[in-house]
């Protein structure tokens, strides 16, 4: 006989609500004459000045400072002052049209509603006069609390004109790289955790010509008439992508620095198999990486003995036969190069096995499969939901457009209108997960996607990948399925656009 079905509440304090948020505003500048692009220019600013370098702040109350080898660009906004914002801009007099951006983002303040981040293609920068684009990052847009990445039309200073945006979450204490490279008409975006390089956390793109070339550098600016304070190290610019890149794969590391490329498995992989181990290359283009230099720990295990390494000197491929299945792990490579450089790369990973997972014994539940009719639920549903032409698959024997009942099923604050999956339910169930919206070639807003780890049962069949999202702090979603008797290894996969607290609990029974 089964066992009398147990309840399970999901609790989801302090979450951020996700809302569309760009507009858009017609843009008539006429264009210029593309220049020639210059050569490529590196800075790492640890000669204590940006000598070359050109400022623009109009106030006088912004500072340039050099702080352990560090670019750090500081304004603060006067009362009364012109487009109640103070703001600085640092940068190079080499013109492109074609190029590739890259610096470190080192240090900002979560607290100030500011944004800073690369400007390019820019002219005629100065008091209400620079035209250009820029992709910035900002901790609070329009106040709302929202962390966005974003490329930007300047327009006589302004930021007029929302092209290309992303949530993004840009934790204080960790250190990131912000990547430009734009190719005529095609504007890219992308910004890495500097413990991993091989991955962006985030990439935007749109094709946009209105700025076809100019100068580039980096700003910082005070939205909303407080503090602009953030700081750089690290600035690079060229007409060409680094040799052996192609983005947004792997983003070079700084000049002589060790870095690790071609990883097995990639960041995020779900169910890799343990039976393929751990590979990657040491690189490090004339230089020097001994055996001795490399190591690897493992959910905070040193397993560096364990490693088979290969190839010249410069270049080292490493293997790691010795993960276990069914495994949650977290991955930590160190590289020592002969010239004293180092570096770091962290990714995270598992070894379960889906055919494990779905086995007998095991209970799955995906997050949109709550329960419906206040109380009813489908002990082992098969997926269900809509091709891509819309047509319903499993409608009657799956969870797809149920409807639940508000205070019992589901606790909601407010409706959106991401409801693919559950359209008559409060809580968003959308299909595919959103990785940026952006002005498309019409003027008007779309967005681009990315899917999500889809089990085999669900590809088999054509569906797309659902989940819940745009949840908000105290919402919940109850869930009842049978469960053998038995003790259970609990995991629950989410993810979210802010640091937050998850709850996965267990109701009594009424």
């Amino acid at each position: 006989m089964a066992a009398p079905p147990r309840n399970v509440k999901r609790t989801l304090p302090a979450a951020l609500r996700v809302r569309s948020w760009i507009s858009f505003l017609p843009l008539l500048i006429p264009l210029t004459t593309p220049l020639s692009a210059q050569s490529a220019y590196f800075h790492d600013f640890d000669d204590g000045n940006d000598t070359g370098w050109v400022h623009f702040g109009p106030y006088g109350t912004e500072a340039i400072t050099f702080p352990n080898g560090r670019y750090r660009l500081q304004a603060s906004t006067p009362p009364g002052a012109p487009l109640s914002v103070g703001r600085i801009f640092s940068f190079r007099e080499e013109e492109y049209t074609d190029v590739y951006v890259a610096v470190d983002v080192l240090d900002w303040n979560n607290d100030e509603n500011q944004a800073f981040g690369v400007l390019f293609r820019a002219s005629t920068v100065g008091l209400s006069t620079t035209n250009g684009y820029a992709l910035y990052w900002t901790p609070a847009i329009s106040g709302g609390g929202n962390k966005i990445l974003a490329i930007y039309g300047l327009v006589g200073e302004n930021p007029l004109l929302a092209l290309a945006a992303t949530n993004l979450t840009l934790q204080a204490g960790r250190q990131y790289r912000m990547v430009v490279d734009a190719r005529a008409g095609r504007l890219n975006g992308y910004v890495y955790d500097l413990k991993d390089l091989t991955e962006p956390v985030a990439s935007i793109s749109v094709e946009h010509t209105y700025f076809p070339a100019g100068v580039c550098g980096v700003f910082s600016f005070a939205r909303g008439g407080g503090l602009a304070d953030a700081t750089f190290d690290n600035y690079s610019a060229s007409a060409e992508r680094p040799a052996g890149m192609l983005l947004p794969a792997t983003v070079p590391s700084v000049p002589n620095t060790p870095q690790v490329i071609n990883r097995t498995p990639v960041t995020g992989r779900n169910f890799h198999p343990s039976s393929q181990g751990i590979a990657f290359d040491a690189s490090l283009a004339g230089g020097i990486i001994e055996p001795t230099g490399i190591r690897l720990f493992l959910n905070g295990q040193d397993v560096s003995a364990q490693l088979a390494i290969t190839g010249d000197p410069a270049a080292r491929h490493v293997v790691y036969q010795g993960l276990a299945p069914d495994r949650l792990y977290g991955a930590r490579i160190e590289l020592s190069a002969q010239n004293g450089r180092t570096s770091v790369n962290e990714f995270n990973f598992d070894t379960f096995a889906e055919s494990r997972l779905t086995g007998t014994g095991n209970v799955i539940i995906e997050a949109e499969d709550f329960n419906y009719s206040g109380g009813t639920f489908l002990n082992n549903p098969p997926p269900s939901g809509t091709l891509e032409d819309n047509t319903p698959v499993n409608e009657a024997t799956g969870y797809y457009n149920r409807t639940g009942a508000a205070y019992t099923d589901y606790f909601d604050l407010a409706a959106g209108d991401a409801r693919d999956y559950r359209p008559q339910d409060s809580p968003g169930t959308v299909k595919r997960a959103v990785a940026y919206v952006y002005l498309n070639s019409q003027g008007s807003q779309s967005t681009a996607y990315r899917e999500d780890t889809i089990f085999a049962a669900a590809r088999a069949l054509g569906l797309p990948d659902y989940h819940v999202a745009r949840t908000e702090g105290e919402e919940w979603l109850n869930y009842t399925r049978e469960f053998p008797e038995g003790r259970y290894q609990v995991y629950l996969r989410a993810s979210a656009i802010a640091d937050q607290d998850v709850t996965l609990a267990a109701v009594p029974p009424v």
